[in-house]
């Protein structure tokens, strides 16, 4: 399809949207004869398309639900770069989301990068796009340069990251023997002339600039041949409007962003490149609102050239009214410096005027001390404490249980992420772990059983994910006889893995388990073993369990996606009560597989039994299910005593997701006004609910509210509609910490983060 084709579509799509429809109107885009109701194009919209006004990021940000146009097909979720919470969430649909790994394989391709060639991100907030790369976290550090450089060794690599902080590593590691790299992709900065020499030099690869705006639908890449950023003009229409860049995504059918501007500035080359690639080409200048005051005007940051000076490794500029601040780096410490070439160069792009030289040394933070501890503290704090708080302050054991606390610490609080396997440094911890033999301290060995175990969950698409399960629990075999007045030790640990292990393994597992306890002389018991470590065990094996789960057929489980949003809300609800019972259903409803029955798997109160009744009714005979066995447990219990508010919360749930596994209609006008009382102070249930187990009911919501021309509320479900992931919700939470971007070219007042932490000597020269 032409550009201009695919303009004429996108429009005529946006041209239902509330938002768009009285801006195309007021500049006569819209035919005055529209039929039938179907959107018509004036004959001349072609020439009207370019006096439309544009629309900026603000305007979306106050009412996005007015810019939705469909929520058939969303498969792609963003959010925009904005500061002090000034963004909006964006959607998009599955075409949009193949042109744009198309248009970045395309690209890619043009430095002989292809899709087995992992890209590694570094120190930034950048996520794996395909299943060989991978993200490395954190400040630049020692620890960070090692894992880097771990991954690199392993095979050709890309380095991906923002251009200060590739640079700050560049200059920590210069003169050092590394691997070989591909290529280094510098984006969501700026790249300047000196960065990309002192990355070429250190990495002895070339440098790729990259630029792009995900929902407007800007991508581009620097050519191998010419180095001009190549725009991709297949899936965006571009303009530059007094140099503001205003783009129309022509392929995101769910939000379409017509004649947008995104904040960024850049001039488009008048010619063609001479590499023969087609599409514009561009030159950065940075942010609209990023500028800085040189030579008596502003001029944008992109304006200002910024050259190597030699004896400088890295530098920045800091520039006020009447003085510009300077960092450096030097080349070469405990040498007398030539400051003239970097004063020439403050001269002449910014003016005469009072200039400050600060010089410090190239390093890097040191690698973590860990604080030491007892074995016995250690054990307490990651069974008994909250692990928010053991993570910052993570004190290590020595000996024979350091191995195993340090495999714990990467797979709880990962600073590498991949998206279908374990990293290298924690592949290789869990080796050593699995190397030692067991301990005789009956304490350690069951912790490091336990840790084994957790980790299955990190190793559910590996083979080798059941010889890991059959070495933990030959460590918690003997480790500590059994009680006959405790129940199990750590029965539950070892039936969750049961959740993602294939079905014949899970199933052989759970009929061995119950063989045993039948012939146990323990008597029943009432109470399991759950701790922090359980319940962390629980979070992380549920994501491999539904991703397994999707792949069986079942009415069940494509109704109630997310389904590890509905598993998040059953383990909340009932963790006071956690015990086999409630495994066994799981692994049930996961795998579609009746365990024989037991008096081990019965459900501990009458609630737990009505619940349980019903869920099991509703997954072996949907459309007979009845809701009645709940509604009646309310009605009664009612009558006795005052419900909990989380009992009528549990109901409603239930309720709903009947009528999604049943495929009956949910009616906004019934379900808002419900939700909306369950949070309120003085409502039904006098507490803040948790929106994670409704996913599935704010899902089945968006349609009809869309339908029926409610945008904002259907806007809103989706905005609260998001699947849980805790493995890329931690990497998130430590990359948001660490890894911010610090321009080497700024203004004072916008400041905030100085790359180089500078030390005590200071020159000032005017």
């Amino acid at each position: 399809m032409s550009q201009v084709a695919s303009l004429q579509r996108i429009l005529q799509i946006a041209a239902t949207t509330p938002g768009n429809w009285k801006r195309f109107q007021a500049a006569g885009l819209l035919s005055a004869d529209t039929g039938n109701g179907a959107i018509l194009l004036a004959e001349d919209w072609q020439e009207r398309f370019l006096h439309l006004p544009v629309v900026d990021k603000g305007t979306i940000r106050q009412n996005p639900g007015q810019f939705l146009a469909s929520v058939d097909d969303i498969v792609y979720r963003g959010t925009t770069s904005g500061t002090e919470g000034r963004h909006f969430v964006y959607f998009a649909d599955s075409q949009w989301d193949r042109m744009r790994l198309q248009a970045r394989r395309r690209s890619l391709a043009w430095w002989g990068i292809d899709d087995t060639i992992p890209i590694i991100n570094v120190s930034s907030r950048l996520f794996p796009v395909r299943p060989c790369d991978l993200a490395i976290a954190g400040k630049p550090s020692w620890e960070l340069v090692d894992r880097l450089l771990a991954q690199l060794s392993m095979g050709p690599a890309v380095i991906r990251g923002y251009p200060t902080r590739l640079c700050d590593i560049a200059t920590a590691v210069a003169g050092k023997k590394l691997p070989f790299t591909i290529a280094v992709i510098a984006t969501g900065e700026l790249l300047f002339d000196f960065q990309k020499d002192l990355l070429e030099r250190v990495f002895g690869a070339p440098v790729i600039n990259e630029y792009g705006c995900q929902e407007s639908g800007i991508s581009g890449l620097s050519c191998p041949e010419f180095g001009r950023l190549h725009l991709d003009s297949d899936r965006c229409f571009y303009e530059s409007i007094d140099d503001r860049v205003v783009t129309t995504d022509l392929f995101n059918q769910v939000m379409p962003m017509v004649r947008y501007q995104c904040g960024d500035a850049l001039t488009l080359h008048p010619e063609p490149c001479p590499c023969g690639r087609p599409g514009p080409t561009a030159i950065l200048l940075g942010r609209v609102d990023d500028w800085v005051p040189a030579q008596g005007r502003k001029r944008y940051v992109g304006e200002v050239e910024m050259p190597p000076i030699p004896g400088i490794s890295t530098y920045q500029a800091i520039c006020s009214a009447n003085q510009i601040t300077l960092h450096v780096v030097p080349e070469v410490p405990d040498q007398s410096l030539n400051l003239q070439p970097l004063m020439g160069w403050a001269a002449a792009s910014f003016g005469h005027r009072t200039t400050q030289v600060t010089i410090r040394e190239a390093t890097l933070a040191p690698a973590p001390g860990w604080q030491t501890c007892e074995p016995s503290a250690w054990i307490n704090a990651i069974t008994q404490g909250s692990w928010e708080t053991w993570h910052p302050q993570a004190r290590m054991p020595q000996g024979e249980l350091e191995a195993t606390a340090q495999l714990l610490y990467q797979l709880s609080h990962p600073g590498i992420l991949s998206i279908n396997r374990l990293p290298l440094s924690t592949w290789t911890q869990l080796q050593t772990v699995l190397q030692q033999p067991s301990s005789q301290d009956g304490a350690i060995a069951q912790i490091t059983a336990r840790i084994l175990l957790f980790a299955c969950s990190f190793m559910a698409q590996d083979p080798s994910v059941h010889q890991i399960y059959q070495n933990a629990i030959r460590r918690l075999t003997g480790s500590v006889p059994s009680s006959a007045a405790d129940p199990p030790i750590h029965t539950l640990d070892t039936l969750i893995p049961t959740l993602f292990l294939p079905t014949s393994t899970g199933l052989e597992i759970w009929q061995n388990w119950l063989h045993t306890m039948d012939h146990d002389p323990i008597r029943p018991v009432s109470r399991w073993s759950v701790d922090t470590l359980t319940i962390q065990h629980l979070l992380h094996a549920f994501e491999p369990a539904v991703q397994h789960a999707y792949q069986r057929s079942h009415p069940m489980l494509p109704a109630l996606r997310p389904l590890v949003s509905v598993l998040l809300g059953d383990l909340t609800f009932f963790a006071a009560q956690l015990g086999p019972w409630l495994l066994a259903y799981w692994f049930e409803l996961l795998h579609q597989q009746s365990l024989p029955p037991s008096p081990w798997l019965q459900a501990p109160d009458d609630f737990a039994r009505t619940w349980l009744t019903w869920r099991q009714q509703l997954q072996s005979d949907p459309q007979n299910a009845s809701f009645a066995s709940l509604q009646q447990w309310q009605e009664y219990r009612s009558e006795k005593t005052a419900l909990t508010p989380e009992h009528h919360e549990r109901i409603h749930l239930e309720r709903g997701y009947g009528l999604l596994v049943q495929q009956k209609a949910l009616e906004p006008g019934e379900w808002l006004p419900l939700l909306q009382t369950l949070q309120q102070p003085q409502g039904l249930s006098h507490h803040e609910i948790d929106p994670t187990p409704w996913h599935p009911i704010l899902k089945a919501l968006v349609k009809p509210l869309f339908t029926q021309g409610h945008y904002d509320l259907a806007y809103a479900c989706l905005v609260a509609f998001k699947p849980p992931n805790s493995r890329f919700s931690a990497f998130e939470r430590l990359a948001s910490e660490n890894n911010y971007k610090q321009p080497v070219l700024l203004r004072r007042s916008i400041a905030e983060h100085s790359m180089l932490q500078p030390d005590n000597s200071d020159l000032s020269v005017q």
